[in-house]
């Protein structure tokens, strides 16, 4: 008899603009986070959100939410 698995949810996927709210989102929130925010993408090698590659939009939007971004 074969195991019987459970389908797997696809990864949430982001648009520029839903990681760009988010952000900006927290920093109104929480002002203090800038330079969490900054560090953030100094560590994906962008100046800015709309800088990141499509590819990175899923890694900075679960480190996003690491700083306490509502995604």
């Amino acid at each position: 008899m074969l195991p019987v698995s459970a389908p797997i949810a696809a990864a949430p996927s982001y648009t520029l603009d839903q990681v760009g709210k988010a952000g900006a989102d927290l920093i109104v929130g929480h002002p203090e986070k800038m330079q969490a925010l900054m560090t953030l993408l100094q560590q994906f090698g962008v100046a800015s959100v709309q800088a990141l590659k499509p590819d990175q939009l899923g890694a900075f939007a679960t480190a996003l939410r690491g700083l306490g971004a509502k995604l």
